[in-house]
């Protein structure tokens, strides 16, 4: 029996989020490419939204700044998208 009414959100980055993304995308380039992959558009998971018969779709950009104060996490590839690409792009 199909239930009606209710919410449902997805959180997700666009491509041109990602390829955005300071500092990974500016110094890491290749972190981009990578990430962009392993993502489904913002179009596909509306269309796939729309098959699966969810209705009323909306889009909303949120965008927020953080202050860096600690490089360690770059150092220590604690991004996936720097675990994802070559030393020599690290590098």
């Amino acid at each position: 029996m199909l239930c009606c009414g209710g919410w449902i959100c997805t959180f997700t980055d666009s491509t041109e989020m990602i390829r955005r993304r300071v500092p990974l995308s500016q110094y890491w380039p290749a972190s981009a490419t990578a990430e962009i992959k392993r993502y489904h558009t913002v179009e596909t998971l509306l269309a796939k939204m729309g098959e699966a018969g969810l209705t009323n779709l909306t889009l909303r950009e949120i965008k927020s700044e953080t202050r860096i104060t600690d490089s360690s996490p770059f150092r220590e590839k604690a991004y996936s998208g720097l675990r994802l690409i070559s030393d020599a792009e690290y590098k």
